[in-house]
Order: structure tokens, then C-alpha cells, then sequence
């Protein structure tokens, strides 16, 4: 198996070969080195001394295919990186080291077996976490600095909190629907349990925002058919028993059914507290037959986690779920669909992808991440349309399971939170990244933004800058594209794959970084303005671009671009 040990002593063993041989004839084959790689990762090699005079040409040679290796400037230490990434598809089996240069022949100097990837060591895959990293620092950045009192009938921002966690979807109503009064919603049970979920909503939130906003996410549902949305948070436990007993022990943590993974994503799609309960089934399930043995155990589960129940919260806090009847818009509405269908999608996809780096391992999962975030995204447009019917057939009853209003979070509770958060970050990026200072580095940047935020108000506004900050869909293109020639330079970089993958964590996360500490100034536009390209005059432009900038979101969401 391939490992940091063995891609030195390829080096040395090349730095040896051309040192020793200048001028010589090379050796028997018997004396030529045979590796083992496996597939779906970057092999590096280092060339100094002599050799960086020269302007070699490194392939891998084999069953009719050809790798070249990409030769990058000369380092520090006047050593020359040449690297190549072997596709995960590559073809298994023996191939060859060619190297060549001017006025030298063609020769062999190693023999390398590609092997079927099983392990898997985020070190060894830049562009991979690259791509991941890119994506979770552009949704981080999208979230970042907004707060209560956008009015969100006609900004392009997240909806009233702007937080994953601490987005609340609370709406007034003025009217009431016909499902306000039946005998169903007068019973003393539909009563007691519509009683229950409104005091644990407004007691939980200014303590923990998250689970006041996990146990608000299915009352549309409970709004329509009272008692009966029990059956959401019922089958959560049911199919997280089913994914522990259907997952072979052999294979880790990560469920082997990709039929139940999309079951269980869907179901937290439609109701965030029901995916919680079958993350803690399931979790429960696995511990109490021992096969929780170390901590990468634990990280996959986190991950787990995180694909199971906020896919909902991403969609609600990228735009509004639910909206008054009275500021209901076509275009507005299609946008919220549009938007919170894409970044869920996205969220879904790039977090079922690094289930590789949580668990160390080739999932199946993590290779048909793209068909769980269209399961997902599916499930969105659907939660779309059961919301709308809600507001309009219940939503008196709607309100009172939903509080239009909830108290802000304590502040003794909130530095508990970021404390959590600390931990949290420290144990998934050590997994990922080993002690490193650039682990230190990248969870100051993804705390800062929200800690100063609790203290925005605080701070000058300044309207001109809120209308330089891109907004919605742009903010998502934009972001992207920036981290994306970050990761591609830094691949560029003279270094070796361990030290591309942490400089890339390092990099994409600072664009974010820095529009989250804008958004501090930049708060809120003048009174009555909204975004420079959705006044008047240029409803054309706005009309025009916005189906664009969405098709390109959608291309950069499924892997067409860059």
C-alpha cells in the first residue's frame, strides 16, 4: 500500500539512480525497484542536485496508456517536483517508470504496480480535498454575516438568521386556512402535541439555536395532519436500525446501502429532527455492539451526521421555506426554490464525498455522492411545494407550532457553542490533516467570523460596501471560481501532495474568510434599497443574468466546471 514513506524512497531511489550513473549505462533489470500504488491518488517525485539542470521527462508507462508527470520550478531547497495524479479509474496492473531528457535515451527506472484503492489518505489527494474544501468554505461564506431584519420579500440574502444553525423559519399570518379548524386539530391529543413542540421551541432556542431549530423544521407537517407527523420521527428509528443491521461490519461505519443513504437523506430533507433520531439509532445500534473501536470511528459518524439532518437547515438557511401569503412572489419564489434546492444539493454531495476522508477509506457512498444529492435536491422541490400548501391551508396553526419570534441565544450559551465548535473542527481536520499549524490556522478563520458576528451591531454599517458583496447565486460562482485557481496554482506549487493539500485548506478558506469579515461592515443596505442589479432600472439585467449565474451554480455543483 502506497504511504509518504514509500514515495521517498522512489525519490531517493532516482536521486541515487541519476547521481551514481551520469554518463553510465543503466542498471540490470534485476536491480530495478518494483512499487505499489494504488489508484486515486498523487505520486510525487523529488529531483535535486545534477538532475535540476536537466529538463527531464517522467511517464508511467503501460497497457497502452501514458501518465506525465508535471514538472514543477525549483524549490527552496533546489529540488524539482514532479507529480501525477492516477485517476481512480485507472486501469490495475504492471506499469513502468519512463525518464528521458535531452540527449539521454529512454530509460526504465522503476517497475509499479497500480493496485484497487481501499484506504484512503487525504495527504495523498490535493485536488480531491481541494474540490471539498472549496465547496464548504463557499457555503460557510454564503451563510456568513447576515442577521435578524432582512426583509425577505426582496433581499437575495439568506433568510431571517442567516445561520445553518441558527436559521429559524417563523412566519405571521394574518388569514387562517381551512385546516385551522377541524375536528383533527381540535383534539385533545393534536392539542396537547401542538402544545408541546411550541413551549420545547421557544425554551431550547436561546440556549441551543440548532435544537430549537431541529424541533421547529417538521411542524408544516404536523400543521397539515396533527398526530400523524409522528410517523416521520418513528420511521427515523426504524431506518436507523435497518442501516446498522444491513451494513457489513467489515467495512467500517459507513453504510453499505446506497438505497437507505438516500432514504435516510430525504428523510432529513422533510424532517430534520426524524434524521437526527435515525443518526442516533443507528449511532446507539453500532455502540452497543462494539463497533466503535477508535476515533476514526467516531469522525465517520459526525459525518454521518451531518448528511443526515442539516440538509434541511441548508435549504432554510439559504432562502425562506415558507412565506406570507401577502409577500408571495412568482420570481421570488422560484429563486427561494431554485437556491435552496442547489445549495442542498451542493451540501449534500460534497459531504457524502468526504466520507472518504472521515473514514479513511473507498466508499461507495463517497462514488455516487452526485445521485444522493439529486435524491436530495428532489426532496427539497417536494418539502417546497408541502410548505406552500401548509401556509395555505393551515397557517394559524402553522404560526402557533412555528413561532414568528424566539429569544436570542445567551451569551454564556453561545461561547459554549463556539468551544463545541473548537473541538468539533480540531477532530475532523486532524483526521484529515494531522497536527499541523495550518489546522490551527483554518479553525481560527471558520470561528472568528461567527464570534464576531454576535457583536455586528456593534459595529458602523456601511450601505455602499453591502452593495460590493456578492449576494445569492453570484456569491456561490464567484467563490468558487476563486478557490478553484487557488487549488489549481497550488498544485502547481513545488511540493510535495501532504504539503498541496494543506496549503490548498489554507488558501481557500481566506476568500471566505474575508467576505465574512465585510459582511460585519457591509450589514444591511440604505433604507428601502436593495442590491444595485434588483432596482428599476436594471430588472432586465437582473431577469437576464439570473438564470445564467444559476445554470453556471449548477455546473460547478455537479463537476462540469471549472
Amino acid at each position: 500500500m502506497h504511504s509518504a514513506v514509500k514515495i521517498k524512497l522512489f525519490s531517493s531511489f532516482l536521486l541515487a539512480l541519476f547521481f551514481g550513473l551520469q554518463g553510465a549505462s543503466i542498471a540490470q533489470a534485476s536491480d530495478i525497484p518494483t512499487l505499489q500504488w494504488e489508484r486515486g491518488r498523487q505520486q510525487v517525485i523529488t529531483l535535486g542536485g545534477q538532475t535540476a539542470d536537466k529538463l527531464w521527462s517522467i511517464d508511467l508507462v503501460g497497457k497502452g496508456k501514458t501518465l506525465t508527470f508535471n514538472r514543477s520550478s525549483v524549490n527552496k531547497a533546489g529540488f524539482l517536483v514532479y507529480s501525477v495524479d492516477i485517476p481512480a479509474s485507472f486501469s490495475v496492473g504492471d506499469y513502468e517508470i519512463h525518464v528521458s531528457g535531452p540527449q539521454e535515451a529512454t530509460t526504465t527506472t522503476a517497475y509499479v504496480k497500480i493496485l484497487e484503492q481501499v484506504s484512503y489518505d487525504p495527504l495523498t489527494d490535493p485536488k480531491g480535498v481541494g474540490v471539498i474544501a472549496v465547496i464548504a468554505f463557499t457555503l460557510l461564506s454564503f451563510f456568513a454575516g447576515s442577521k435578524p431584519g432582512i426583509d425577505q420579500s426582496s433581499s437575495d440574502e439568506a433568510s431571517s438568521l442567516g445561520s445553518v444553525e441558527k436559521e429559524y423559519q417563523g412566519v405571521a399570518f394574518e388569514q387562517t386556512g381551512r385546516l385551522d379548524q377541524t375536528r383533527l386539530t381540535k383534539s385533545s391529543l393534536t392539542r396537547k402535541l401542538d402544545e408541546l413542540r411550541h413551549v420545547w421551541i421557544l425554551e431550547s432556542s436561546p440556549r441551543s439555536p440548532l435544537i430549537s431549530r431541529l424541533i421547529s423544521d417538521g411542524t408544516y407537517t404536523q400543521s397539515l395532519i396533527g398526530p400523524f407527523a409522528l410517523v416521520l420521527p418513528l420511521f427515523g428509528i426504524g431506518l436507523g436500525y435497518q442501516i446498522a443491521h444491513v451494513m457489513k461490519v467489515n467495512n467500517g461505519l459507513v453504510p453499505t446501502s446506497l438505497g437507505l443513504m438516500s432514504a435516510a437523506v430525504i428523510l432529513g430533507v422533510f424532517d430534520a429532527f426524524a434524521g437526527l433520531l435515525a443518526f442516533i439509532t443507528f449511532t446507539a445500534t453500532v455502540a452497543t455492539e462494539g463497533r466503535i473501536h477508535n476515533a476514526v470511528d467516531i469522525r465517520t459518524l459526525l459525518g454521518l451526521s451531518l448528511i443526515w439532518f442539516t440538509p434541511s437547515l441548508v435549504a432554510g438557511a439559504a432562502r425562506p421555506l415558507r412565506r406570507n401569503k401577502n409577500e408571495w412572489q412568482l420570481w421570488e419564489r422560484l429563486t427561494d426554490l431554485a437556491i435552496s434546492t442547489l445549495l442542498a444539493g451542493l451540501a449534500i454531495k460534497e459531504m457524502t464525498a468526504a466520507l472518504d476522508g472521515f473514514s479513511h477509506q473507498k466508499t461507495l457512498l463517497a462514488e455516487h455522492s452526485k445521485e444522493i444529492a439529486i435524491a436530495g435536491g428532489i426532496a427539497v422541490i417536494v418539502r417546497f411545494l408541502i410548505e406552500e400548501m401548509a401556509t395555505r391551508l393551515a397557517p394559524r396553526r402553522v404560526e402557533y407550532l412555528t413561532p414568528p419570534r424566539v429569544k436570542e441565544q445567551y451569551l454564556d450559551s453561545f461561547i459554549y457553542s463556539i468551544l463545541v465548535k473548537i473541538v468539533i473542527y480540531f477532530f475532523f481536520m486532524f483526521g484529515f490533516f494531522g497536527l499541523c499549524w495550518q489546522m490551527f490556522t483554518a479553525t481560527a478563520i471558520l470561528i472568528l467570523p461567527g464570534l464576531f458576528k454576535r457583536f455586528a451591531g456593534k459595529l458602523p454599517n456601511v450601505p455602499w460596501l453591502w452593495q460590493l458583496i456578492p449576494g445569492g447565486i453570484p456569491s456561490i460562482v464567484i467563490m468558487s471560481f476563486i478557490g478553484f485557481e487557488f487549488t489549481h496554482w497550488v498544485n502547481s506549487l513545488p511540493l510535495v501532495s501532504s504539503d498541496k493539500t494543506k496549503t490548498i485548506l489554507i488558501l481557500t478558506s481566506l476568500p471566505g474568510f474575508a467576505v465574512g469579515l465585510l459582511k460585519l461592515f457591509g450589514r444591511t443596505p440604505k433604507q428601502g434599497d436593495v442590491r444595485w442589479y434588483r432596482r428599476e432600472n436594471f430588472r432586465f439585467f437582473y431577469r437576464f443574468s439570473g438564470p445564467i449565474m444559476l445554470v453556471i451554480a449548477v455546473l460547478i455543483t455537479t463537476g462540469v466546471l471549472p
